[in-house]
């Protein structure tokens, strides 16, 4: 069997990344371990968390702008997206799926 030889032109911000990481690796010993411990579902769920609580306490301040929508019917409160739980759980849901 011929042994061939492949050449594969890798960006120099990838080779120095590369060239990290087997320092790391062989000389320090410093392997990451995986699964990591926390993963992406978990994460997930506590940025919603997080942005939950900061748009309940800061519903508690006073508005600095008075949000009208033209043409909107009045019986329907607006939330601004920065505190709208229902978006951020929506957005989450679809990193989720993806």
């Amino acid at each position: 069997m011929e042994e061939r030889t492949i050449t594969i032109e890798i960006p120099e911000v990838l080779k120095k990344q590369l060239e990290d990481d087997c320092y790391y690796i062989n000389r320090r010993k410093r392997l990451v371990k995986l699964p990591c411990q926390t993963n992406i579902i978990t994460i997930l769920e506590s940025y919603v968390k997080h942005f939950a609580i900061n748009a309940a306490f800061s519903a508690n301040e006073r508005p600095r702008h008075h949000h009208v929508m033209p043409h909107a019917n009045m019986n329907v409160h607006y939330i601004p997206a920065e505190k709208n739980v229902d978006l951020c759980k929506e957005m989450v849901d679809g990193l989720r799926i993806t």
